[in-house]
């Protein structure tokens, strides 16, 4: 028997739209490229969003603290003048009571060498304790920060009562001062005789 294939009456319909040849196919865009071609979006932020958790950048110093920073500057490493011999200094940002966001003004720095600021540099000496590799026992050697800061504040002739005003708020160690629990440490002879030689006119 001879079999002939059934005809339809109404053509089939694609579910699908057929697509056209891969050389007449457009190119796909992404909806963000797409929107970029529109208008380009802005970023919120131009750094890595890594570099914004770490602690917040201090401001640039206004003319006064950069006066101030080259007072301190002057008077040499604060560790090193304790011991009896002058050094080379760096100028340290106190860190006590402030919190891992915080950053000290620069009315609160305390002028210390290399040695006893980071000890980063080589020849590494060793014979120097450095605030940011042994904190514990540079502060049991040399007395807290914020003590190391009243001295100095002391030797360059200046009153401590004004800092608050100076930096615009209270520090974090501010309170703590006020009762009584922050001491000017004391120094050897030798280091008040090369103190002496030091003093502001």
């Amino acid at each position: 028997m001879k079999q002939t294939p059934l005809t339809r009456k109404t053509p089939l319909k694609a579910k699908k739209k057929i697509q056209a040849t891969h050389e007449l196919a457009p190119r796909r865009i992404s909806r963000k490229a797409k929107q970029d071609q529109v208008a380009p979006r802005a970023r919120k932020h131009k750094t890595p969003k890594r570099a914004w958790t770490r602690q917040k950048q201090r401001p640039p110093h206004t003319p006064a603290e950069r006066a101030h920073l080259d007072r301190v500057a002057s008077i040499g490493c604060w560790c090193c003048l304790t011991e009896g011999r002058p050094g080379r200094t760096d100028l340290h940002h106190i860190r006590q009571d402030y919190g891992g966001n915080q950053r000290a003004s620069h009315w609160e720095v305390i002028p210390i060498c290399e040695g006893h600021h980071q000890a980063m540099r080589h020849p590494v000496d060793k014979s120097k304790v450095a605030i940011h590799k042994a904190a514990k026992t540079w502060r049991l050697k040399f007395g807290s920060e914020v003590e190391v800061l009243l001295k100095v504040w002391e030797h360059l002739g200046l009153d401590i009562e004004t800092l608050p005003a100076l930096r615009g708020s209270e520090p974090p160690w501010w309170r703590a001062f006020k009762e009584g629990r922050h001491r000017a440490p004391n120094i050897t002879e030798g280091a008040r005789r090369v103190l002496l030689l030091l003093e502001p006119a």
